[in-house]
């Protein structure tokens, strides 16, 4: 059985992340599409990896926050991951940062590939 994150785990991710780095809290979307989200994650074919890719990729892309859609997606894919009894192998916080910045360059195999192997 799968894990998924709940909207309410995602809105409390953002806000701490905005607490803690700093930034502005908010949404600048409509709050239901990370119900959305998750469910098409749900749907979605794939090892955990790249179930995983795909609810990154979605966070960041989607941009459903003023700020902090980044963080946020950083933070709630490693819990998946965790949750699902894997492990995010990325390390190198500046290198996520720009691999992070760049999401849209990359397809889902790549950024699964990077998030079970840590290499960019």
């Amino acid at each position: 059985m799968v894990w998924y994150p709940r909207r309410k785990l995602i809105e409390y991710v953002h806000d701490e992340q905005i607490m803690k780095y700093k930034g502005r809290l908010g949404f600048h979307r409509d709050p239901s599409l990370l119900t959305r989200m998750v469910a098409e994650t749900r749907r979605f074919e794939g090892d955990i990896y790249t179930k995983a890719a795909f609810l990154l990729k979605q966070i960041i892309t989607t941009h459903v926050f003023k700020d902090g859609n980044h963080r946020t997606a950083f933070v709630i894919t490693e819990y998946f991951l965790n949750e699902n009894g894997e492990a995010m192998r990325v390390t190198d916080y500046q290198e996520a940062r720009t691999f992070l910045k760049d999401i849209r360059k990359h397809d889902l195999e790549r950024i699964a590939r990077w998030l079970k192997y840590g290499d960019s």
